[in-house]
């Protein structure tokens, strides 16, 4: 495959990445003032992109879905775990205007809410192997 994007994956992965993170901080759009839309603004560079570029800078990551399954693995993970800072942010995310999960829904029901995120990831696994 040629053009831009299989001659600079890694680059162009990276900027959509950093997109995110742009998306997640900044206004007008700043996805970290919502529950769901901010586990899932994170959970996507951080978990999937990092992975899938990090390998687009040995091999190509267009023909091969090993990479995109590994970082899918790691992004439904993330979708909980990138919540736990929350819990101890409460107070000042709750005082910006920022409705994280635990501020939203309370600790309980966020905690239940992330929970199957960090187990159901890892049972991907299997699936990956064949």
């Amino acid at each position: 495959m040629t053009g831009f994007f299989a001659e600079h994956e890694c680059f162009v992965i990276a900027s959509i990445g950093a997109l995110f993170t742009l998306i997640y901080s900044c206004p007008p759009a700043r996805t970290k003032r919502w529950a769901w839309p901010a586990q899932i603004t994170i959970a996507i560079p951080r978990g999937c992109l990092l992975k899938v570029c990090g390998w687009s800078c040995v091999g190509t990551v267009l023909a091969d879905l090993e990479p995109w399954f590994i970082g899918s693995v790691f992004l439904f993970f993330l979708l909980g775990a990138s919540a736990t800072k929350d819990f101890s942010d409460m107070k000042g995310d709750a005082a910006a205007g920022c409705r994280t999960l635990p501020v939203r829904y309370g600790v309980r029901s966020a905690a239940y809410q992330i929970a199957p995120f960090f187990v159901l990831p890892w049972l991907l696994i299997p699936a990956g192997c064949t």
